[in-house]
């Protein structure tokens, strides 16, 4: 009986040893992951220390599960490609093109335009518009508002114009594929978008 009232008392004390180490323990890991410095000559407001803050966000990160981490990995690099992945220069120059009478036929870029001009096809009546010097042989529709109308460099979606890409609603390796008819002087499906919305229409 004495044995096992001693057995039984040691395992108690090793119990009250057990819990009070973890509570230290669980206090210890509290304290660490909201990486806060307590100043006792402060009035008890925590001071929080840049590094420290680095710190918990890293190590938060690493507790994260697996496919979650791949998808923060894959968010952070795609935010560090966008500036490579921006157009470098306007998609429209909105240069209009008027046949001999004046009436404008479409909008057009300026590389296009100077092609006409030093062709002798076309002559410069200002600085974004040019008149052809020859009658076309055939005529965009009256109601098409689409080709002679100005196009705006922003976001199709949100109107954003910072950062903003080509994109392809028919992919590029489909459209290759199709006949020629569907693919000459065909740019409906280019539009402009933002990175944000750009990453939505392509999930």
């Amino acid at each position: 009986q004495k044995l096992t009232m001693t057995r039984r008392t040691t395992a108690g004390l090793v119990l009250v040893s057990l819990s009070a180490t973890a509570t230290i323990l669980w206090f210890w890991w509290k304290k660490k992951s909201r990486n806060v410095d307590l100043d006792d000559s402060s009035d008890a407001t925590p001071r929080r220390s840049l590094n420290n803050v680095q710190g918990a966000q890293q190590q938060s990160l690493e507790n994260l599960p697996q496919h979650l981490q791949r998808e923060l990995y894959k968010d952070q690099r795609r935010r560090e490609m966008i500036p490579s992945l921006a157009m470098k220069s306007p998609m429209y120059d909105n240069v209009l093109m008027t046949d001999p009478q004046g009436e404008v036929l479409s909008t057009i870029s300026t590389k296009k335009a100077k092609w006409y001009v030093n062709k002798e096809l076309a002559k410069w009546t200002s600085s974004s518009t040019i008149q052809l010097l020859f009658e076309p042989k055939s005529r965009t529709a009256s109601n098409d508002t689409y080709t002679t109308s100005p196009k705006h460099n922003a976001c199709v979606a949100c109107g954003a114009d910072d950062h903003i890409m080509r994109h392809y609603v028919v992919p590029y390796v489909y459209r290759s594929l199709l006949p020629q008819r569907y693919k000459s002087h065909q740019s409906h499906d280019i539009v402009i978008l933002c990175p944000k919305c750009h990453l939505y229409c392509e999930r």
